[in-house]
Protein backbone atom coordinates (compact mmCIF):
# COMPACT_ATOMS: atom_id res chain seq x y z
CA UNK A 1 0.00 0.00 0.00
CA UNK A 2 1.31 3.56 -0.82
CA UNK A 3 2.28 5.55 1.90
CA UNK A 4 0.92 9.27 1.48
CA UNK A 5 1.99 12.57 2.60
CA UNK A 6 0.57 14.72 4.76
CA UNK A 7 -0.27 18.33 4.40
CA UNK A 8 -1.07 20.76 6.92
CA UNK A 9 -1.17 24.33 6.84
CA UNK A 10 0.58 26.28 9.16
CA UNK A 11 1.55 30.18 9.98
CA UNK A 12 4.71 32.10 10.13
CA UNK A 13 5.33 35.99 10.72
CA UNK A 14 5.40 38.35 7.93
CA UNK A 15 8.50 38.36 6.08
CA UNK A 16 10.58 41.98 6.82
CA UNK A 17 12.00 42.23 3.59
CA UNK A 18 8.32 43.20 2.22
CA UNK A 19 7.53 45.79 4.36
CA UNK A 20 8.82 48.57 1.79
CA UNK A 21 6.25 46.88 -0.80
CA UNK A 22 3.61 47.12 1.72
CA UNK A 23 3.98 50.55 2.43
CA UNK A 24 3.57 51.16 -1.07
CA UNK A 25 0.59 49.42 -1.49
CA UNK A 26 -1.07 50.85 0.91
CA UNK A 27 -0.31 54.21 -0.34
CA UNK A 28 -1.07 52.98 -4.23
CA UNK A 29 -4.38 51.74 -2.54
CA UNK A 30 -5.46 55.35 -1.78
CA UNK A 31 -4.69 56.38 -5.37
CA UNK A 32 -7.00 54.37 -6.58
CA UNK A 33 -9.90 55.11 -4.05
CA UNK A 34 -9.21 58.65 -4.60
CA UNK A 35 -8.86 58.48 -8.89
CA UNK A 36 -12.31 56.66 -8.17
CA UNK A 37 -14.06 59.79 -6.82
CA UNK A 38 -12.25 62.05 -9.47
CA UNK A 39 -13.40 59.45 -12.27
CA UNK A 40 -9.47 59.35 -13.29
CA UNK A 41 -9.90 55.47 -12.40
CA UNK A 42 -14.03 54.58 -12.61
CA UNK A 43 -15.12 50.82 -11.81
CA UNK A 44 -12.66 49.71 -14.74
CA UNK A 45 -10.34 46.83 -14.21
CA UNK A 46 -6.82 46.91 -15.40
CA UNK A 47 -5.70 44.16 -17.81
CA UNK A 48 -2.12 43.58 -17.56
CA UNK A 49 -0.35 40.46 -19.16
CA UNK A 50 1.54 38.09 -17.63
CA UNK A 51 1.22 36.88 -13.73
CA UNK A 52 2.29 37.33 -9.96
CA UNK A 53 3.09 35.13 -6.90
CA UNK A 54 5.42 33.59 -4.68
CA UNK A 55 6.13 30.48 -3.49
CA UNK A 56 2.97 29.42 -1.63
CA UNK A 57 4.25 26.21 -0.17
CA UNK A 58 7.39 24.55 1.34
CA UNK A 59 8.83 21.26 1.24
CA UNK A 60 8.68 19.55 4.52
CA UNK A 61 10.38 16.34 5.60
CA UNK A 62 8.47 12.90 4.93
CA UNK A 63 5.40 12.51 5.26
CA UNK A 64 4.57 16.60 7.04
CA UNK A 65 3.69 19.60 4.13
CA UNK A 66 3.23 22.89 5.55
CA UNK A 67 1.30 25.63 3.70
CA UNK A 68 2.74 28.50 5.03
CA UNK A 69 1.04 31.99 5.55
CA UNK A 70 3.28 35.11 5.59
CA UNK A 71 0.84 36.85 7.84
CA UNK A 72 -0.38 35.57 11.50
CA UNK A 73 -3.52 36.81 11.87
CA UNK A 74 -4.83 37.49 15.42
CA UNK A 75 -8.14 36.62 16.74
CA UNK A 76 -8.51 39.33 19.37
CA UNK A 77 -10.70 41.63 17.66
CA UNK A 78 -9.32 44.53 19.37
CA UNK A 79 -5.65 43.65 18.51
CA UNK A 80 -7.18 42.96 14.76
CA UNK A 81 -8.12 46.64 14.50
CA UNK A 82 -5.20 47.55 16.31
CA UNK A 83 -3.23 46.19 13.27
CA UNK A 84 -5.62 47.72 10.76
CA UNK A 85 -5.25 51.17 11.96
CA UNK A 86 -1.32 50.56 11.28
CA UNK A 87 -2.36 50.46 7.54
CA UNK A 88 -3.86 54.41 8.30
CA UNK A 89 -0.96 55.50 10.06
CA UNK A 90 1.79 56.25 7.89
CA UNK A 91 3.49 59.50 6.25
CA UNK A 92 1.20 61.24 4.09
CA UNK A 93 2.56 61.47 0.61
CA UNK A 94 1.62 63.04 -2.83
CA UNK A 95 0.99 60.22 -5.48
CA UNK A 96 0.27 60.85 -9.21
CA UNK A 97 0.17 58.63 -11.81
CA UNK A 98 3.85 58.15 -12.16
CA UNK A 99 3.03 56.09 -8.96
CA UNK A 100 0.61 53.86 -11.32
CA UNK A 101 3.67 53.16 -13.25
CA UNK A 102 5.37 51.78 -10.22
CA UNK A 103 2.80 49.52 -9.60
CA UNK A 104 2.44 47.79 -12.77
CA UNK A 105 6.99 47.66 -12.52
CA UNK A 106 6.34 46.11 -9.55
CA UNK A 107 3.34 43.71 -11.02
CA UNK A 108 6.23 42.85 -14.07
CA UNK A 109 9.08 42.10 -11.42
CA UNK A 110 6.57 39.38 -9.94
CA UNK A 111 5.45 38.08 -13.08
CA UNK A 112 8.42 36.26 -14.19
CA UNK A 113 8.14 34.60 -10.48
CA UNK A 114 3.93 34.18 -10.76
CA UNK A 115 4.41 32.21 -14.10
CA UNK A 116 6.54 29.56 -12.80
CA UNK A 117 3.52 28.43 -10.31
CA UNK A 118 1.51 27.72 -13.30
CA UNK A 119 0.92 25.00 -15.51
CA UNK A 120 -0.76 24.21 -18.58
CA UNK A 121 -2.87 21.02 -18.16
CA UNK A 122 -4.18 18.69 -21.29
CA UNK A 123 -4.36 15.40 -22.34
CA UNK A 124 -1.66 12.81 -21.64
CA UNK A 125 -2.98 10.39 -24.84
CA UNK A 126 -1.89 6.90 -25.52
CA UNK A 127 -2.81 5.25 -28.48
CA UNK A 128 -6.50 3.78 -27.34
CA UNK A 129 -7.17 6.92 -25.83
CA UNK A 130 -9.39 9.76 -27.13
CA UNK A 131 -8.82 13.19 -26.29
CA UNK A 132 -11.30 15.23 -23.70
CA UNK A 133 -9.10 18.16 -23.30
CA UNK A 134 -8.97 20.88 -25.94
CA UNK A 135 -6.97 24.00 -25.10
CA UNK A 136 -4.82 24.11 -21.97
CA UNK A 137 -6.64 24.11 -18.68
CA UNK A 138 -4.64 26.40 -16.19
CA UNK A 139 -3.38 24.12 -13.12
CA UNK A 140 -1.60 26.08 -10.24
CA UNK A 141 1.23 24.04 -8.07
CA UNK A 142 0.23 24.08 -4.35
CA UNK A 143 2.60 22.04 -3.21
CA UNK A 144 5.54 19.85 -3.19
CA UNK A 145 6.85 16.69 -1.17
CA UNK A 146 9.95 14.52 -1.69
CA UNK A 147 8.33 12.91 -4.11
CA UNK A 148 5.68 15.06 -6.04
CA UNK A 149 3.83 18.39 -6.85
CA UNK A 150 0.81 18.74 -6.10
CA UNK A 151 -1.25 20.70 -8.61
CA UNK A 152 -4.84 22.41 -8.10
CA UNK A 153 -7.20 22.66 -11.45
CA UNK A 154 -10.76 22.66 -11.95
CA UNK A 155 -12.52 19.15 -11.77
CA UNK A 156 -15.06 20.15 -14.62
CA UNK A 157 -12.49 20.34 -16.68
CA UNK A 158 -10.27 17.05 -15.71
CA UNK A 159 -13.06 14.58 -15.01
CA UNK A 160 -13.06 11.49 -16.72
CA UNK A 161 -9.00 11.67 -18.00
CA UNK A 162 -6.64 9.63 -15.65
CA UNK A 163 -3.60 11.27 -16.82
CA UNK A 164 -2.22 14.51 -18.13
CA UNK A 165 0.38 16.73 -19.66
CA UNK A 166 1.43 18.74 -17.44
CA UNK A 167 3.64 21.83 -19.54
CA UNK A 168 5.89 24.17 -17.21
CA UNK A 169 6.78 27.68 -17.25
CA UNK A 170 9.66 26.57 -18.82
CA UNK A 171 8.32 24.03 -21.68
CA UNK A 172 9.16 21.46 -20.25
CA UNK A 173 6.85 18.51 -19.99
CA UNK A 174 5.39 15.58 -17.45
CA UNK A 175 3.07 13.45 -16.81
CA UNK A 176 0.53 13.89 -14.01
CA UNK A 177 -2.33 11.75 -12.56
CA UNK A 178 -5.86 12.80 -10.73
CA UNK A 179 -5.02 12.16 -7.15
CA UNK A 180 -8.30 13.90 -5.57
CA UNK A 181 -11.59 16.00 -6.13
CA UNK A 182 -14.16 17.61 -5.03
CA UNK A 183 -17.55 17.78 -6.95
CA UNK A 184 -18.77 20.72 -4.37
CA UNK A 185 -16.76 23.29 -4.89
CA UNK A 186 -15.23 22.05 -8.79
CA UNK A 187 -11.54 21.53 -7.69
CA UNK A 188 -9.56 18.79 -8.80
CA UNK A 189 -5.62 17.66 -7.20
CA UNK A 190 -3.49 16.29 -9.64
CA UNK A 191 0.24 14.22 -8.72
CA UNK A 192 2.76 14.80 -11.12
CA UNK A 193 5.89 12.49 -9.76
CA UNK A 194 9.25 14.32 -9.54
CA UNK A 195 10.87 11.79 -11.17
CA UNK A 196 8.84 12.70 -14.21
CA UNK A 197 10.11 16.42 -14.32
CA UNK A 198 13.12 17.68 -16.33
CA UNK A 199 16.10 19.04 -14.03
CA UNK A 200 15.42 22.52 -15.50
CA UNK A 201 11.73 22.44 -14.84
CA UNK A 202 12.41 21.59 -11.34
CA UNK A 203 14.79 24.58 -11.07
CA UNK A 204 12.14 27.21 -12.32
CA UNK A 205 8.94 25.63 -10.65
CA UNK A 206 7.76 27.75 -8.13
CA UNK A 207 5.09 26.82 -4.94
CA UNK A 208 2.10 29.40 -4.41
CA UNK A 209 2.51 31.76 -1.58
CA UNK A 210 -0.28 31.26 0.95
CA UNK A 211 -1.53 35.18 2.24
CA UNK A 212 -4.61 35.88 4.36
CA UNK A 213 -7.66 36.48 2.98
CA UNK A 214 -9.05 37.70 6.67
CA UNK A 215 -7.51 40.58 6.47
CA UNK A 216 -8.81 41.97 3.20
CA UNK A 217 -10.47 45.71 3.22
CA UNK A 218 -12.68 47.77 1.33
CA UNK A 219 -10.55 49.44 -1.27
CA UNK A 220 -7.92 46.99 -1.31
CA UNK A 221 -5.91 45.93 -4.58
CA UNK A 222 -5.78 42.90 -6.13
CA UNK A 223 -5.29 40.70 -9.48
CA UNK A 224 -6.16 37.67 -10.50
CA UNK A 225 -3.60 35.59 -12.70
CA UNK A 226 -3.85 32.06 -14.72
CA UNK A 227 -7.41 31.88 -17.07
CA UNK A 228 -9.10 34.82 -15.31
CA UNK A 229 -10.28 35.86 -19.35
CA UNK A 230 -10.18 32.66 -20.67
CA UNK A 231 -6.38 32.49 -21.86
CA UNK A 232 -3.43 31.18 -20.31
CA UNK A 233 -1.15 33.45 -18.46
CA UNK A 234 -3.47 36.55 -18.53
CA UNK A 235 -4.37 38.89 -15.30
CA UNK A 236 -6.84 41.28 -14.62
CA UNK A 237 -6.39 44.07 -11.89
CA UNK A 238 -8.79 45.62 -9.34
CA UNK A 239 -9.68 46.27 -5.94
CA UNK A 240 -11.84 45.10 -3.83
CA UNK A 241 -15.43 47.03 -3.76
CA UNK A 242 -17.70 45.62 -0.92
CA UNK A 243 -18.07 43.94 2.36
CA UNK A 244 -17.04 40.10 2.80
CA UNK A 245 -20.34 37.87 1.88
CA UNK A 246 -20.73 33.97 2.59
CA UNK A 247 -21.73 31.39 -0.10
CA UNK A 248 -23.58 28.55 1.18
CA UNK A 249 -22.80 24.99 -0.07
CA UNK A 250 -23.48 22.00 1.66
CA UNK A 251 -21.86 21.09 4.76
CA UNK A 252 -19.67 24.20 4.51
CA UNK A 253 -19.47 27.89 4.41
CA UNK A 254 -16.92 29.90 2.59
CA UNK A 255 -16.02 33.54 2.55
CA UNK A 256 -16.99 35.67 -0.56
CA UNK A 257 -15.31 38.81 -1.99
CA UNK A 258 -16.57 41.51 -4.67
CA UNK A 259 -14.28 43.66 -7.25
CA UNK A 260 -14.70 45.81 -9.70
CA UNK A 261 -13.24 43.17 -12.38
CA UNK A 262 -15.55 42.16 -15.01
CA UNK A 263 -16.23 38.58 -14.99
CA UNK A 264 -15.96 36.21 -17.91
CA UNK A 265 -17.78 32.79 -18.18
CA UNK A 266 -14.93 30.85 -19.19
CA UNK A 267 -12.50 32.60 -16.01
CA UNK A 268 -10.85 30.48 -13.91
CA UNK A 269 -8.19 32.37 -11.61
CA UNK A 270 -5.96 32.04 -8.43
CA UNK A 271 -6.71 35.67 -6.93
CA UNK A 272 -3.73 37.72 -5.29
CA UNK A 273 -2.75 40.48 -2.77
CA UNK A 274 -0.11 43.26 -4.51
CA UNK A 275 2.11 41.46 -2.17
CA UNK A 276 1.95 38.76 -4.57
CA UNK A 277 0.76 35.98 -1.86
CA UNK A 278 -2.66 34.12 -2.67
CA UNK A 279 -5.76 35.05 -0.83
CA UNK A 280 -8.71 33.51 -2.95
CA UNK A 281 -9.88 31.57 -6.08
CA UNK A 282 -11.82 32.79 -8.83
CA UNK A 283 -14.57 30.54 -10.25
CA UNK A 284 -17.52 31.88 -12.55
CA UNK A 285 -19.48 28.99 -11.22
CA UNK A 286 -19.56 30.33 -7.67
CA UNK A 287 -21.84 33.34 -8.85
CA UNK A 288 -24.56 33.82 -11.48
CA UNK A 289 -23.76 37.72 -12.41
CA UNK A 290 -21.78 40.13 -13.80
CA UNK A 291 -19.72 40.92 -10.49
CA UNK A 292 -16.23 38.89 -10.14
CA UNK A 293 -16.18 37.32 -6.79
CA UNK A 294 -13.50 35.05 -5.36
CA UNK A 295 -13.62 32.61 -2.60
CA UNK A 296 -11.56 33.36 0.20
CA UNK A 297 -8.24 30.77 0.64
CA UNK A 298 -8.83 31.34 4.73
CA UNK A 299 -11.82 28.61 4.33
CA UNK A 300 -10.28 27.32 1.22
CA UNK A 301 -7.47 25.75 2.49
CA UNK A 302 -9.29 23.93 4.78
CA UNK A 303 -10.72 21.65 2.03
CA UNK A 304 -7.89 21.94 0.26
CA UNK A 305 -5.52 20.12 2.74
CA UNK A 306 -8.44 17.44 2.80
CA UNK A 307 -7.71 17.25 -0.91
CA UNK A 308 -4.11 16.87 -0.67
CA UNK A 309 -4.33 14.10 2.07
CA UNK A 310 -6.76 12.49 0.15
CA UNK A 311 -8.92 12.05 2.73
CA UNK A 312 -12.28 10.89 2.67
CA UNK A 313 -14.95 13.15 3.23
CA UNK A 314 -18.04 12.77 5.20
CA UNK A 315 -21.23 14.20 4.21
CA UNK A 316 -24.37 15.33 5.53
CA UNK A 317 -26.67 17.32 3.38
CA UNK A 318 -26.98 20.64 5.00
CA UNK A 319 -26.86 24.17 3.80
CA UNK A 320 -27.06 26.17 6.78
CA UNK A 321 -26.19 29.92 7.88
CA UNK A 322 -25.38 31.34 11.63
CA UNK A 323 -27.89 33.17 13.90
CA UNK A 324 -27.58 35.98 15.41
CA UNK A 325 -26.85 36.50 19.23
CA UNK A 326 -29.91 38.60 19.67
CA UNK A 327 -32.02 35.59 17.95
CA UNK A 328 -30.48 32.73 19.96
CA UNK A 329 -30.92 34.75 23.14
CA UNK A 330 -34.80 35.57 22.28
CA UNK A 331 -35.39 32.14 21.49
CA UNK A 332 -33.58 30.98 24.67
CA UNK A 333 -31.36 29.07 22.36
CA UNK A 334 -27.64 28.57 24.23
CA UNK A 335 -26.18 27.71 20.41
CA UNK A 336 -26.86 26.66 16.75
CA UNK A 337 -27.13 26.96 13.27
CA UNK A 338 -29.92 27.72 10.75
CA UNK A 339 -31.13 24.65 8.57
CA UNK A 340 -31.73 26.90 5.23
CA UNK A 341 -31.99 24.01 2.78
CA UNK A 342 -31.17 20.38 3.01
CA UNK A 343 -30.37 18.44 -0.07
CA UNK A 344 -32.78 16.03 -1.64
CA UNK A 345 -31.83 12.17 -1.07
CA UNK A 346 -29.05 13.64 1.37
CA UNK A 347 -28.54 11.95 4.99
CA UNK A 348 -29.82 14.73 7.07
CA UNK A 349 -33.24 14.71 4.78
CA UNK A 350 -33.58 10.76 5.10
CA UNK A 351 -33.44 10.70 8.62
CA UNK A 352 -35.91 13.99 8.83
CA UNK A 353 -34.00 17.02 9.35
CA UNK A 354 -35.83 19.90 7.69
CA UNK A 355 -35.29 23.61 6.79
CA UNK A 356 -35.70 25.65 9.62
CA UNK A 357 -34.25 23.41 12.32
CA UNK A 358 -31.44 24.35 14.28
CA UNK A 359 -29.07 22.13 14.53
CA UNK A 360 -27.40 22.39 18.23
CA UNK A 361 -25.48 19.69 18.94
CA UNK A 362 -23.95 16.86 16.68
CA UNK A 363 -23.47 13.61 19.58
CA UNK A 364 -23.82 15.79 22.42
CA UNK A 365 -20.94 18.35 20.86
CA UNK A 366 -22.52 22.09 21.17
CA UNK A 367 -22.75 23.50 17.12
CA UNK A 368 -21.88 27.34 17.30
CA UNK A 369 -20.66 28.05 13.30
CA UNK A 370 -20.87 26.52 10.20
CA UNK A 371 -17.51 25.58 10.55
CA UNK A 372 -17.63 23.69 13.95
CA UNK A 373 -20.00 21.93 12.37
CA UNK A 374 -18.16 20.78 9.25
CA UNK A 375 -15.01 20.08 11.74
CA UNK A 376 -17.35 17.77 14.15
CA UNK A 377 -18.56 15.84 10.65
CA UNK A 378 -14.77 15.24 9.56
CA UNK A 379 -14.14 13.31 13.05
CA UNK A 380 -17.09 10.79 11.95
CA UNK A 381 -16.76 8.03 9.36
CA UNK A 382 -19.00 7.27 6.36
CA UNK A 383 -22.15 4.85 7.76
CA UNK A 384 -21.65 6.39 11.19
CA UNK A 385 -24.37 6.96 12.96
CA UNK A 386 -25.24 10.58 14.86
CA UNK A 387 -27.13 11.66 16.77
CA UNK A 388 -28.18 15.39 15.64
CA UNK A 389 -30.00 17.92 18.57
CA UNK A 390 -32.15 20.26 16.69
CA UNK A 391 -34.53 22.60 17.83
CA UNK A 392 -37.97 22.93 15.72
CA UNK A 393 -41.49 24.94 15.98
CA UNK A 394 -41.67 28.75 16.44
CA UNK A 395 -42.76 30.13 19.71
CA UNK A 396 -44.46 28.31 22.95
CA UNK A 397 -44.11 25.28 19.80
CA UNK A 398 -40.76 25.36 19.50
CA UNK A 399 -39.02 21.91 21.21
CA UNK A 400 -35.48 19.73 20.97
CA UNK A 401 -35.81 16.44 19.58
CA UNK A 402 -32.81 14.15 18.49
CA UNK A 403 -32.66 12.70 15.43
CA UNK A 404 -30.11 10.38 14.32
CA UNK A 405 -28.60 10.88 11.00
CA UNK A 406 -26.52 7.58 9.03
CA UNK A 407 -23.42 10.09 7.33
CA UNK A 408 -22.09 8.85 4.05
CA UNK A 409 -18.67 9.49 1.81
CA UNK A 410 -19.25 13.02 0.03
CA UNK A 411 -17.87 11.70 -3.61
Amino acid sequence: MEEKDTFTFMEENVMASKKPKRKFVRELKKVVLYSVVFGIVGGSAFTVANGVISELMQKKDKEQIALESTVKPTVDPTQLQIEKNKKDDVEKITLDVSHMEQMYELVGKQAQETNQSIVGISDYQEEEEIPLLGDDVAGYIVAKTKDNIMVLTRYSEVKGTKHFQIRFFDEGLAVGSLYSYDKRMNLAIIKVPMKEIGTDSQKYLKILELGESSLLELGDLVYTTGQPNGTMYSMEMGYITGDMQYLSMEDYRFDLYSTNMMRYSDGYAIVCNMQGEWIGLMEHDYTDDSICRFVGTNKLKIILENLLNDETQVYAGVIAGELPKDYLLQHNILQGIYVNEVEIDSPVSEAGIMAGDVICRIDGNPIDTVMHFYENLQKYEPGDKVKFTVVRGVSQDRKEIEIEVELKERN
